[in-house]
This record gives structure tokens, C-alpha cells and sequence, in this order.
């Protein structure tokens, strides 16, 4: 029996750049930033926040409903390009752990499932952070191709844009604000993307596949280490590294000081001139810088950005590096995305 190949189908996206997969990347591409001063909010500072918003904070002040919301656009924009399973998708979606660690997980589940008869069947909610997203897209890849799943579903949520949570950001000395050089950007997005196997859809029709995805844990406090960070990174990259040379890399590096350095400590340990990684590392794409920080969707947001075309400084070659780390937990993964369509590389 010939091997299954598993290929993404499908994504959908809702972020500050946009309503979709295609409008958000376009204006990736070009260059767009979605940083806005905030005037209906004061920060810890006295002064009006810079946020990356895609739902204006005064149109929906009820969090939850802002993450229905978010989610309700990322699955219509899926479902415009890919028809749902009959009986809709099961949908694997990893958010921000308190949302699953709570008394509120079913009613929160019960809220984003609820709109979407017909397009899911159900909801498995399931805690983490952007690595631990990223990682699912792997585990989806796998149950395409070695346990026969034909429809196969997975999204990442999430949101800083709340009060509360922006004083959380402001009082763990994240946030990018007065006296604070070193913080991020608050951003929110929904991404969601389908999988199934090449061979059962029209050719020309798959975005990409997802190549490979390599893990590591990062045992140091990035808030008050003790000892070098990266050394969790630097062992996702370097298994990473011998994979096989990319034609991009993409980071989420947000400004946070703690990712800069571990990301360095990854190059430096990792990146040898035979890696082909060292040249893009001087420079690579970090769409936070866009489209601010989306906590857990990123992901999946930069996966789905590799699909696309890139920003014109960087090469359009088919395979694309990406680094996320996970904020809390020590999650830190390194996943290679090839999309396909695209010219190769130098």
C-alpha cells in the first residue's frame, strides 16, 4: 500500500492584518503594520497602549464573546476553501492554558462550538502555547498519514486585548510601555488550518505539507534565570539544523528581551555555515513586528505565513523554518513548512 501524504488543505485565518488567509498575508507581504495607539484604554503608564487589534476594543468588550468571534472568522475562511467532512471537523484547538484549566472550560467550549453546526461535529480544547500549537500541526500531519484520518483540523486562539490581561502584561513587566523598552505588543488571532491526504484532492489543490516539526524544553525561568537561556531552543535548532537547509526563517521574537537572547543562544549553538541557517538569522522574518504579539495562535499563524508570499527582502524558496517558544512551561519548537507553488531557492 502506497504511503499516504498528508498536505494542508486549507487555512484559515482572522488577525490584525486581516479578516482571512488571503488578506493577511497580502499585507504581510507588503509590509503592513497593524500597531495602533489605543485612546479607549490608559496603560499602567497613565498613557493610551499600543495594541494589535482585529476586533476594535470598544466593539466587544466581553472577552469570551471576542474569541467566539475570532474563531467564528478563521473557520467561515477555511470553510471557503475546503468543504467540512460530513458531519463537520472535529477541531483539536489549543488556547491559553487558564481557559481549559478552569470552571468555565465546557461553557466556554459550548460558546465557540456553538454557532458552527454543520463545520464541526465538536471542539477538543486543549491547553498550551505556541510551541505546544505548533507541535499539534506535526501530530495532525502524522494522523493523516499513519492512522488513515482523511479530514483533519487543528486551530490555535487567542487574545491579549482585555483589561485585565493587559494589567497581567503590565505587571509581569511584558508589556512595551513607558520605561519599558523590552515589552511586546498585545495582539489576538484565530488560525485554523485542515489537513488530509494529497492523493484524495485535485492536483495543484494543497497549500503546503508540513515537513518536520523538532521539540525542546527550556528549563530556566526566562523571568528571573538563573543560569544562560536558549538551551531548550539551541536543541530544537539543532536537530532542526540537520534536517535540511530552509529559504526562510521565521521567529517570534516580540521584543521581549528573554527571546532575543534565547534565540541567540539557538544560533550561536546551532547554526553552523553547513546549516544554511546562519545568513538568515542576521535578518529573520518576525511578524510580531507586524501583527504583535497573538500569544498561542502563533503557532499556527506563522506556519501560515510561511504558505504565502514573504516580505520582498526575503527569498520566496519553498521551505520555511519556524521558531516559537511558549511563554510559560518552557515549551520550544522548530517546524519546517514547505508550500508549495513556490520557486525554488537560491
Amino acid at each position: 500500500m502506497a504511503e499516504r501524504v498528508p498536505a494542508i488543505l486549507a487555512v484559515g485565518l482572522c488577525s490584525p492584518l486581516g479578516t482571512s488567509f488571503a488578506e493577511t498575508t497580502r499585507r504581510y507581504a507588503a509590509g503592513e503594520r497593524a500597531q495602533r495607539l489605543e485612546r479607549a484604554l490608559v496603560g499602567a503608564d497613565g498613557l493610551p497602549p499600543t495594541l494589535a487589534r482585529a476586533i476594535p476594543t470598544t466593539e466587544c468588550r466581553d472577552y469570551h464573546e471576542r474569541l467566539r468571534r475570532l474563531l467564528a472568522a478563521a473557520l467561515a475562511d477555511c470553510a471557503g476553501q475546503v468543504a467540512p467532512p460530513p458531519g463537520g471537523w472535529l477541531l483539536r484547538l489549543t488556547v491559553r492554558p487558564d481557559l481549559c484549566d478552569g470552571p468555565d472550560r465546557e461553557a466556554i467550549r459550548a460558546l465557540l462550538l456553538g454557532p458552527h453546526a454543520g463545520l464541526l461535529r465538536d471542539i477538543d480544547l486543549r491547553p498550551g502555547g505556541p510551541a505546544e500549537a505548533l507541535s499539534d500541526l506535526a501530530y495532525a500531519a502524522l494522523a493523516v498519514r499513519d492512522e488513515g484520518e482523511d479530514h483533519v483540523l487543528v486551530g490555535a486562539l487567542d487574545s491579549h486585548i482585555h483589561p485585565l490581561l493587559l494589567d497581567r502584561l503590565a505587571v509581569e513587566g511584558r508589556i512595551l510601555m513607558r520605561g519599558n523598552p523590552w515589552g511586546l505588543i498585545p495582539g489576538e488571532a484565530a488560525a485554523v488550518v485542515a489537513l488530509g491526504p494529497v492523493e484524495l484532492r485535485p492536483p495543484g489543490s494543497a497549500l503546503g505539507h508540513v515537513l518536520g516539526v523538532f521539540r525542546g524544553v527550556e528549563e530556566e525561568d526566562v523571568a528571573a534565570p538563573r543560569g544562560l537561556v536558549g538551551r531548550g531552543l539551541a536543541r530544537a535548532f539543532a536537530r532542526g539544523a540537520r534536517f535540511l537547509p530552509p529559504d526562510r526563517l521565521l521567529a517570534d521574537l516580540n521584543g521581549e528581551r528573554w527571546r532575543a537572547e534565547e534565540f541567540g543562544v539557538a544560533v550561536a549553538r546551532a547554526a553552523g555555515p553547513e546549516a544554511g541557517i546562519a545568513g538568515l538569522a542576521a535578518d529573520p522574518e518576525t511578524p510580531a513586528l507586524q501583527l504583535g504579539d497573538c500569544g498561542t495562535a502563533a503557532g499556527l499563524l506563522l506556519p501560515a505565513l510561511a504558505l504565502a508570499d514573504p516580505p520582498h527582502r526575503t527569498s520566496p524558496g519553498p521551505v520555511a523554518m519556524v521558531s516559537v517558544s511558549s511563554a510559560a512551561g518552557g515549551a520550544r519548537a522548530v517546524g519546517f513548512i514547505e508550500r508549495c507553488g513556490a520557486a525554488p531557492g537560491p
